[in-house]
């Protein structure tokens, strides 16, 4: 599962580069950025979950299924927090001062 989820994180990291190769200077760069950040996000969610399960895979051999469980956990939270959660915080942050001046 580890290797899977790693390919496939990998096809979507590398898909906006691609995209871009192929499409560019064809007048799509509105559809070509909103599909870019598609697969960004979606690598980049990919990506905590190989890690994730990296963790669990190694820890769990070291130290057994429920200290893997656990680290596991602890990376999933410290990832989403740092990769999606603070960005949508700040987002939303943003939002408020929007509304505020306009």
């Amino acid at each position: 599962m580890t290797f899977v989820v790693t390919i496939l994180a990998s096809a979507c990291l590398m898909a906006p580069t691609s995209y871009h190769r192929v499409r560019f200077r064809e007048g799509d760069k509105e559809r070509m950025l909103t599909t870019a950040n598609n697969f960004a996000i979606a690598g980049t969610a990919l990506l905590a979950a190989a890690i994730a399960v990296a963790a669990l895979l190694v820890t769990d051999l070291l130290y057994g299924l429920l200290t893997g469980a656990i680290v596991a956990g602890a990376v999933v939270g410290v990832l989403a927090w740092c990769w999606f959660g603070l960005p949508l915080v700040r987002r939303s942050g943003d939002d408020v001062v929007d509304e505020r001046d306009g």
